[in-house]
């Protein structure tokens, strides 16, 4: 039976209720962690985060984040939906299409051309969200050509060579590096399709994860010429990449390889290959990588897509062609709020 909820804006005093709804809907998993800290992001506005009362109670949440998306070498506004949640004993009544249904309305008020999500395939479909429509998207490296680098260095170091790649130094990411790492994200994202664009403080590059690192390597003038954010377990695979130039990136690709051989492998096979989070078809990847690379392009049908304005011609475009199979499938990458979900 269908309920008629009260779909509001969600206020202070509804946070507990809120963190409440989300555990019980996630159950083993960080989605109220994930609420309060999307909550203090500069993007994070309350007309977007919605509650579902029933009989006085919030029995429902749905939360949506207004991001800038590079689409076809434009930037339009998109809302990413991260988490919908319905408490259980409520589920099946409607309520999740009412929160869906007054978000999506919100969002397009607020000129958001998309809202973008990871959900169960066989649940947002049927609220208009096309699936397949984006994915992993990754540049692997051999880690054999990595050390072979490493050990050329290391003997021209020995023969004393009178050239040598530059030195780089990594140390903590510092608040006045932001503004060069947002250089170097458009360097790499701008002609990537649904690259979500980073925001300009610190909170949207340092993960506060406790096993996540944020590196940035400095060169022999300060500055910052690369950026990393990975996993202490999964150096191989990390969440975020960036690198001014060819030489840049070899040396981040060096840091992410002494820690992936300093780190015992405790499941699996042995790891061949750094997989990087870059587009394989955008420019800088054909341009600003060291060594050769092999392209990852996987679109997932839990990545979905629903169109709130019909009159946004560069996303119209962009799903027409991956229907089509004439364009690859971009990769809205999160943020440091989410590596701890």
């Amino acid at each position: 039976m269908l309920e008629q909820p009260t779909i509001r804006s969600e206020r202070p005093g509804d946070y507990h209720a809120i963190a409440q709804v989300n555990a019980l809907a996630f159950q083993a998993s960080g989605e109220p962690a994930l609420v309060a800290l999307l909550r203090a992001t500069a993007p994070f506005d309350p007309d977007l985060s919605l509650v579902a009362v029933v009989d006085g109670e919030v029995v429902g949440h749905a939360l949506f984040v207004a991001r800038e998306m590079r689409i076809g070498g434009e930037t339009v506004l998109a809302a990413e939906l991260a988490p919908l949640a319905v408490r259980p004993d409520h589920q099946r009544s409607g309520i999740g299409g009412a929160l869906l249904a007054e978000g999506h309305r919100r969002a397009r008020a607020k000129g958001c051309a998309l809202a973008y999500l990871l959900g169960h395939p066989s649940y947002y479909p049927r609220f208009g969200y096309r699936q397949n429509v984006f994915g992993s998207c990754r540049v692997r490296v051999a880690r054999a050509r990595v050390q072979d680098a490493l050990a050329q260095r290391a003997r021209l170091r020995r023969a004393g060579a009178r050239t040598s790649p530059p030195e780089y130094t990594p140390r903590p990411l510092r608040p006045t590096d932001v503004p060069a790492l947002l250089a170097l994200w458009h360097t790499w994202f701008d002609d990537v399709d649904l690259a979500v664009v980073p925001g300009g403080d610190i909170t949207a590059w340092l993960s506060t994860t406790l096993t996540l690192r944020t590196v940035v390597l400095e060169d022999e003038a300060g500055q910052p010429a690369a950026y990393a954010r990975y996993d202490v377990r999964r150096a191989d695979s990390p969440r975020g990449l960036l690198a001014r130039d060819a030489d840049a990136m070899a040396a981040a690709l060096a840091h992410l390889e002494a820690v992936v051989a300093a780190t015992p492998q405790t499941e699996g096979l042995p790891v061949e290959d750094l997989s990087l989070p870059l587009h394989p078809r955008c420019t800088a990847a054909n341009t600003l990588m060291p060594w050769p690379y092999m392209a990852d392009l996987t679109p997932w049908s839990a990545a979905m897509i629903a169109v709130l304005d019909e009159e946004c011609a560069p996303l119209r475009a962009y799903l027409d062609g991956v229907a089509a199979g004439t364009r690859p499938i971009g990769l809205p990458l999160e943020g440091p709020v989410f590596d701890g979900v």
